[in-house]
């Protein structure tokens, strides 16, 4: 299942949580889709673009409860994924002790040359 929930939702109160899982389901069942979900007065509404055949709310209900198994089996990952140092940090430290091959390290040190560092 492709999901589109990334965030981790500790902290958020219960009707975002909600109004984010929701997002997600719409999006996995109607990708590309144009829609708004709003909170009015406590209450969530979905507005869909015109053209867009809306999900019921059974498929919705049934496809957050697919993204909340898959986030508790992968909970792990989606936490570490927020404490990772950025990606470009990770390769740069990997250039910086010699880590990559010969090939890969030339690549890098001739971008870097090409556009260096402001002294």
């Amino acid at each position: 299942m492709d999901s589109y929930v990334y965030l981790d939702h500790e902290g958020f109160d219960p009707i975002h949580k909600r109004t984010g899982l929701m997002e997600s389901a719409i999006r996995n069942l109607r990708p590309g889709a144009g829609f708004t979900v709003r909170v009015i007065d406590g209450e969530i509404e979905i507005e869909y673009d015109e053209g867009v055949s809306p999900p019921s709310s059974e498929e919705i209900s049934n496809e957050v409860a697919a993204i909340e198994v898959e986030w508790g089996a992968n909970e792990y990952q989606q936490k570490r994924r927020n404490l990772y140092p950025a990606i470009g940090d990770q390769l740069d430290d990997l250039f910086r002790k010699n880590a990559f091959s010969d090939e890969m390290a030339a690549k890098l040190q001739a971008v870097k040359d090409a556009h260096p560092k402001p002294e």
